[in-house]
């Protein structure tokens, strides 16, 4: 795993960490959440799509949900989710 991606999910866990530490119920969603069809061709001209099982599945058992930041792209290529 490169340093970058080992960074956001250490960030990813501390977050959680956080939560649980006060009290709260908190679940780590790395990916699944976020993808693009083409980072290459679209980069950042389209927002990514977004799935909402995770999240959804996450709030039906209590739990925060705690995102990455990372799309998919084609392939194994990933990018960051940007806010606009």
């Amino acid at each position: 795993m490169p340093t970058t991606l080992r960074q956001m999910h250490g960030e990813n866990i501390k977050l959680v960490t956080g939560v649980e530490k006060h009290g709260g119920r908190a679940m780590p969603i790395l990916s699944g959440v976020f993808s693009n069809v083409d980072v290459h061709e679209y980069a950042s001209e389209l927002p990514p799509h977004i799935d909402l099982t995770l999240i959804e599945a996450a709030i039906r058992l209590g739990h925060l949900p705690v995102l990455g930041t990372l799309s998919h792209g084609s392939g194994t290529e990933l990018s960051k989710v940007h806010d606009r």
